[in-house]
């Protein structure tokens, strides 16, 4: 799953590197046929002259594009080599080949769904209702000023699917509202493109508002009278953050939610007021126990065992547990998931 998770970051963190080489280039290209000898009069240059200095200038232009071109080969080759990997591994434990049995279904964040004795289900946020409760609390405290809280965590631990419930629940009772997913490297526009979208649905920015400096504008006017509610997902630096929160108008009874794993950047984001931050923890053993010992009421000792080995961080266990679920209800096939698990 690590691995899987580090090379989409990568894959995102390259085609941010591609839009931004992309448009310097435009401008680059723009100045130099501004200075280029073409668009200095003739008589300037000798015929010699002229074609030795359209020579360099053409000679540099594909030298810069075979580079490019080269860097994209590159790249592209190291991302198929890392999937061709996973696949293989993928196909190694023959995962795709387990047949589901009734039991419980992730669906890919916390959620499970249990079958219960009337052949209905329901879902289960295990270990989410006291998060819940506090961060309702820090959302909704009585105070009119704007508000930032934040969510810090380790990766895997419910950070963005606790953010999600709360945008899910309450996002309709703001006038405004936006959830953001940022890379470890985002492009800016392309994020206050997203925000622009997302608070003024029925009016699409034009295009006259592509810059970060328009978007930003256009934004911190629309929003200046409204109350919003804002959900930043995965914020991994304090520029990232400043240049969002300078966009964003302090209005009354707004609030910005934000998640990181960053200690410093939750401070800088909450204006080094702890009281706003809310440090989401991992299962503890009973927590997890617990988790796993559903998945197969008979097998709760090995259950257990398993539970142990993903330090309480609920995505991974999730994962396994929808894994699991595929299986029959073997000691033995269980133990050899447990030993892959450690390998």
């Amino acid at each position: 799953m690590k691995e899987v998770r580090e090379l989409c970051y990568d894959i995102d963190d390259f085609v941010d590197e591609l839009f931004h080489a992309a448009a310097n280039a435009k401008i680059q290209r723009a100045l130099q046929f501004k200075a280029s000898p073409l668009r200095k009069k003739l008589p300037l240059f000798k015929t010699s002259q002229l074609q030795e200095k359209l020579s360099r200038f053409n000679a540099s232009q594909l030298q810069k594009k075979l580079s490019w071109r080269q860097k994209i080969v590159d790249e592209v080759s190291s991302f198929s080599s890392c999937l061709k990997e996973l696949i293989m591994l993928y196909k190694r434990y023959d995962l795709g080949s387990l047949e589901r049995r009734s039991g419980w279904e992730s669906n890919g964040t916390m959620s499970l769904t249990l079958p219960l004795a009337e052949e209905t289900s329901q879902r289960c946020y295990l270990g989410m209702d006291k998060d819940m409760d506090k961060l309702v609390g820090l959302l909704n405290d009585g105070q009119q000023e704007c508000k930032v809280i934040a969510i810090i965590g380790l990766c895997g631990v419910g950070k963005t699917t606790l953010a999600e419930e709360l945008y899910q629940k309450f996002g309709f009772q703001f006038q405004c509202c936006a959830f953001l997913r940022l890379s470890r490297k985002p492009d800016m526009k392309r994020v206050l493109g997203s925000l622009f979208s997302q608070v003024r649905q029925h009016d699409p920015p034009g295009t006259g508002t592509v810059e970060v400096d328009n978007l930003s504008h256009e934004i911190k006017s629309y929003l200046n009278d409204k109350r919003y509610f804002i959900v930043i997902d995965g914020v991994w630096s304090s520029y990232i953050w400043n240049t969002i929160n300078q966009t964003l108008p302090k209005n009354f009874y707004s609030r910005i939610l934000i998640t990181t794993e960053i200690d410093h950047v939750a401070q800088r984001c909450c204006v080094d007021n702890r009281k706003y931050i809310f440090k989401k923890e991992p299962f503890n053993k009973v927590e997890s126990d617990e988790f796993f010992s559903r998945v197969h009421e008979y097998l709760k000792e090995i259950s257990s065992e398993i539970a142990q080995l993903f330090s309480g961080l609920p995505l991974m266990m999730a994962i396994v547990a929808s894994i699991l679920t595929r299986l029959p209800p073997s000691t033995e096939q269980w133990n050899v998931v447990k030993k892959i698990i450690k390998f």
